[in-house]
């Protein structure tokens, strides 16, 4: 009996799709400790520059290293938009006092607010949203191979304390 073999799929190879938003928001965990630093530091300009930069580039720069280019144009330009929107929107709520030379201050509280909510959605959406990895994987190649190491991070965190290590199986 001569069976032919059955037909491949030709709708192209199947696509991966593994999740990196933890590594976006790492890089957004460290803007916002920046910037409540900075807040902390009586309005430290230089943190506030720092946390600004962070978050403006650290997750577009992921983006980029896992070679999705588009999202990585996306995320920058929602960066960018959605604390300035949210800093204008948290301004109109700014309370302005008039000293007795006659000079008018405003204390940008609601104008922080506002911005560290528009940051706070802009990272949520990019590291829920935007951060797959859809490239194909490439195949290992088959080897005869006696031994292999997968080495696996480890982080223990008990009531005394904490760990930190490596493991593996072989």
């Amino acid at each position: 009996m001569n069976r032919e073999p059955p037909a491949k799929d030709s709708s192209g190879p199947q696509r991966a799709r593994r999740w990196y938003g933890w590594q976006t928001f790492s890089t957004d965990g460290a803007a916002g400790a920046l910037f409540l630093g900075a807040i902390a530091a009586d309005h430290n300009t230089t943190l506030f520059g720092f946390s600004a930069l962070t978050f403006g580039f650290g997750a577009p720069a992921i983006h980029v290293a896992h070679g999705n280019w588009e999202l990585s144009l996306a995320s920058v330009g929602m960066r960018v938009f959605l604390p300035f929107a949210g800093a204008l929107l948290g301004s109109t709520g700014d309370v302005r006092t008039v000293s007795d030379s006659g000079s008018s201050e405003s204390s940008n509280k609601w104008t922080l607010v506002g911005a560290g909510i528009g940051g706070l959605v802009a990272a949520t959406t990019d590291g829920l949203l935007f951060a797959y990895d859809t490239r194909v994987p490439k195949p290992e190649p088959a080897r005869n191979q006696l031994l292999k190491v997968d080495p696996l991070p480890r982080l223990l965190v008990l009531r005394q304390g904490a760990g930190v290590g490596f493991s593996g199986q072989f």
